[in-house]
């Protein structure tokens, strides 16, 4: 079962991303810094990390990619961040992100971008779903928004 390692100061998000991605058969183990992430590092299995850039301590997600840039090719590498912009998202890319993605994500454009990612596919998955731009997209409380298709999907909107 194919692991993904979710960094995050988000308790909430957290928890969110674990329920989306084990329903959809990802075994997910979750870290408040990138700090306790990269202390763990040696007995944990190669997945796919999906990390936020800017946390509050004092790592970043650009030392996350800078150190699993060195671990192999097992270790891609997905930055969801609210600080999106082109520069930033270059940078990431450019550090060996395999995407790099805007909060609130489509949960459909999340398990999309991590499937992609364990296959080997380097930002591609980004592209085939547009940016949203209103403010209103941009509010909204969920930290996972946009259409639901899969079961886990609706199944974390329906808020139950």
């Amino acid at each position: 079962m194919p692991i993904v390692y979710v960094i995050d100061n988000d308790p909430v998000l957290r928890e969110s991303l674990k329920l989306l991605l084990g329903a959809e058969g990802f075994s997910v183990e979750t870290f408040s810094t990138a700090q306790k992430f990269l202390r763990q590092r040696s007995p944990i299995e190669p997945g796919c990390v999906l990390t936020e850039i800017y946390m509050a301590d004092e790592a970043t997600g650009f030392e996350v990619l800078s150190a699993v840039s060195g671990w192999g090719p097992d270790w891609p590498v997905i930055v969801l961040t609210v600080d999106y912009d082109l520069e930033l998202r270059q940078a990431a890319l450019a550090q060996g992100a395999s995407d790099f993605l805007e909060k609130p994500c489509p949960p459909d454009e999340l398990v999309a971008a991590v499937q992609n990612a364990l296959r080997g596919g380097i930002a591609t998955i980004s592209a085939a779903f547009p940016r949203r731009s209103s403010l209103l997209e941009r509010a909204a409380p969920p930290l996972l928004a946009g259409p639901v298709k899969t079961p886990a999907a609706r199944w974390l909107s329906s808020g139950k």
